[in-house]
């Protein structure tokens, strides 16, 4: 504020002088309206819906239940509401188990990530006239059995 202040003091415009600086001239109007912080999101209340350390832990103790701990929130909940049970949604547990550092899931399961490719085989192509013959395979004839060889 104050160099925008001094420049105009000195003969600049004030949109030159903001622009100089990277600010626009709404944004100083504003400043000068209220100078404290007006934004909401600077005060901003936990939501009412959040789930206590209680509720929490009842969270992570389902998922690591025996049954439970190889499954993922999106088995897990489905299961537990089988059950009648409702402790979270499905991003809720995902939230806290990854808050957890769990990983998402119960289990410890190692996703590629950061252009890593994954270390799994491809399993042998199958065809219907057997493993790793996709060429060549002879036209089937009318009666479900195969012509040639």
């Amino acid at each position: 504020m104050q160099l925008i202040d001094e420049a105009v003091q000195q003969g600049a415009r004030r949109a030159q002088a903001c622009e100089q600086l990277g600010v626009s001239v709404r944004s100083v109007q504003r400043w000068r309206e209220t100078p404290e912080d007006g934004r909401t999101q600077a005060i901003r209340d936990a939501p009412p819906n959040k789930l206590d350390e209680a509720e929490r832990q009842a969270v992570l103790e389902a998922a690591n239940r025996p049954g439970y701990a190889s499954l993922t929130p999106h088995q897990i909940v489905p299961k537990l509401a089988d059950e009648g049970v409702y402790l979270a949604s499905e991003s809720t547990f995902y939230r806290i188990l990854k808050a957890a550092g769990q990983g998402g899931s119960g289990a410890a399961v190692r996703r590629p990530h950061n252009g890593e490719r994954s270390r799994r085989t491809v399993p042998e192509a199958r065809t219907r006239c057997g493993a790793g013959t996709s060429r060549g395979c002879p036209p089937r004839s009318g009666d479900g059995t195969s012509t040639g060889t």
